[in-house]
């Protein structure tokens, strides 16, 4: 599913969002993982619902420094997702690890 133009999407931003932001690997392709990083979340934080977890948060803690610091303030003014235990969830309706993407007016 897509949203329609002018509409905004909830996102849930993992790991590899706030790591490629701060790239720091000289190499071209990395580099340019960086530069489409940064376009796209200046782009989705002013268009869309971000969202992250504390699983998120405590994966970017065992980066190395510095860019441990740099990376973990990029989510962190985002709103956490709460945890659910798996055995709390209805059977039959867990279909999909995450959650579905909703569109915004």
């Amino acid at each position: 599913m897509s949203c329609a133009s002018g509409e905004s999407q909830l996102i849930y931003i993992e790991t590899s969002i706030a790591s490629f932001y701060h790239e720091t690997r000289a190499a071209g392709p990395f580099q340019t993982m960086r530069e489409w990083t940064r376009e796209w979340w200046d782009m989705a934080r002013r268009r869309d619902e971000l969202v992250t977890s504390l699983a998120v948060i405590a994966e970017l803690e065992d980066a190395p420094e510095p860019k441990r610091t740099k990376a973990l303030k990029l989510p962190e003014p985002l709103p956490l997702l709460q945890s659910v235990m798996r055995s709390e969830i209805p059977k039959g309706e867990l279909n999909f690890p995450v959650p579905p993407l909703r569109c915004r007016p």
